[in-house]
């Protein structure tokens, strides 16, 4: 049951990339004879070494254990952590007409898997442009704030029902599975985003945003 648990949330993790790769490669045979290519070859190289890190981590987190997975904590720059998953999402979100925006600490540090909290923000900023209307914006946002540090990402999608808020992060939950909602999905991802927060001793949470939408907080000690 662990196996199957640990192949079905890499399989998941690895649906972003494998996004990336294909709608690049689709503009690179749009924009090929115009010679813009390096930037679309870039994109490619990166989501293409992202998915083999996914599944190098299969040997690396071995076991899930009580819903746990161990982290291997290293001193990363915040900004270091937020940057790799923005370009990466950057091209999948033009390609919907939704615009990403990052607002970080300039300097700050935290201590923490930075592979895990890497993919943990990559599948809510995913998860955010699938809901958010063409036109809008999605927002990632880090803050320090003494002794932890908060990572935001939020949109202006359809939103997440008071009385569901609180199941959200289970596994398999899903607000459109449950409502008549257009957020819909396996759940997975927020689930994952759930074990990667809990095993640095932090928390996940999600609430409405003022004008409508959506905000999801993973707040972890910084040290």
């Amino acid at each position: 049951a662990l196996k199957d648990d640990l192949v079905s949330l890499l399989a998941h993790d690895l649906r972003n990339p494998l996004a990336t790769v294909s709608l690049t490669a689709e503009s690179m045979k749009l924009t090929a004879a115009d010679g813009g290519t390096q930037g679309d070859a870039e994109a490619i190289v990166y989501a293409c070494q992202r998915m083999a890190r996914l599944v190098d981590e299969m040997l690396v987190v071995r076991q899930l254990e009580d819903g746990a997975l161990v982290p291997r904590r290293h001193r990363w720059r915040i900004e270091s952590l937020t940057r790799p998953v923005l370009e990466t999402q950057r091209h999948v979100a033009s390609t919907v007409g939704v615009a990403l925006t990052s607002r970080v600490p300039p300097g700050a540090e935290a201590e923490v898997d930075g592979d895990l909290v890497q993919r943990a923000i990559e599948n809510l900023v995913g998860n955010a442009i699938r809901y958010a209307p063409r036109g809008t914006t999605v927002e990632v946002e880090a803050e320090r704030d003494g002794e932890s540090v908060d990572f935001l990402v939020s949109d202006r999608g359809p939103g997440i029902p008071p009385e569901l808020s609180g199941h959200l992060f289970e596994k398999y939950a899903s607000a459109g599975a449950r409502t008549s909602s257009a957020r819909r999905g396996f759940g997975l991802g927020l689930y994952l985003v759930r074990l990667v927060a809990s095993a640095h001793g932090g928390e996940v949470s999600v609430s409405g945003r003022p004008g409508g939408g959506t905000r999801f907080r993973m707040r972890f000690p910084a040290r």
